[in-house]
């Protein structure tokens, strides 16, 4: 399925940050009409990181939210699996185009139930993610979502530059309470309410 700019099912989200480019999906739209929660993570995190994101990750596969994110780190991954044994609803946005993506098993039961989206801004042609198409995945997630939950982002990493950026914008991002996760909460992050 391929929605437009100017059609019902274009997020206004994306309009009001000035993305006009079609959108090609596999599942329901209408998950792309919820305020959704995006989440990123760095590659590697400490281990009191993994255990409270794991637990929160057993409270929001609870919840009727929508969780958006490329799913791509180790963490982002783990997260992917718990939520997907929930009732959370969940965006998954590869960072290239989806023609050719293989659905895999643990996708199939979530996407007939209305509860999983797979949405990319890339062109069928991309056929390889890059570290430049994950950057660009990375800010249309960011783009598509109204607040975004980043656990841990590793001093001057990627994801620390990200979340400055975000927070630059005036985004909301949570993040743990944890001594990890200091340096986001002084760089403005919100500690992810109970």
């Amino acid at each position: 399925m391929r929605i437009v700019p100017g059609g019902s099912d274009y997020p206004g989200s994306l309009l009001s940050c000035g993305i006009q480019v079609p959108l090609h999906l596999i599942g329901e739209p209408g998950l792309l009409k919820p305020p959704a929660m995006a989440l990123f993570c760095s590659v590697k995190c400490p281990g009191s990181i993994i255990m409270k994101t794991y637990e929160e990750m057993q409270r929001l596969k609870l919840q009727d939210r929508v969780i958006a994110g490329g799913f791509h780190s180790p963490m982002e991954r783990t997260c992917l699996d718990i939520l997907l044994r929930g009732r959370a609803k969940l965006i998954l946005c590869p960072a290239r185009g989806i023609r050719r993506l293989r659905v895999r098993p643990e996708w199939r039961a979530p996407l007939s139930e209305s509860r999983l989206l797979i949405v990319s801004p890339f062109d069928d042609c991309i056929r390889r993610s890059t570290k430049q198409l994950a950057c660009a995945r990375n800010k249309f997630v960011a783009d598509l979502a109204d607040s975004l939950f980043i656990p841990y982002a590793a001093r001057k990493s990627q994801t620390e530059q990200f979340a400055v950026e975000l927070l630059s914008l005036g985004k909301t991002v949570y993040t743990l309470s944890d001594e990890e996760s200091q340096p986001l909460i002084d760089l403005g992050a919100i500690v992810l309410p109970p």
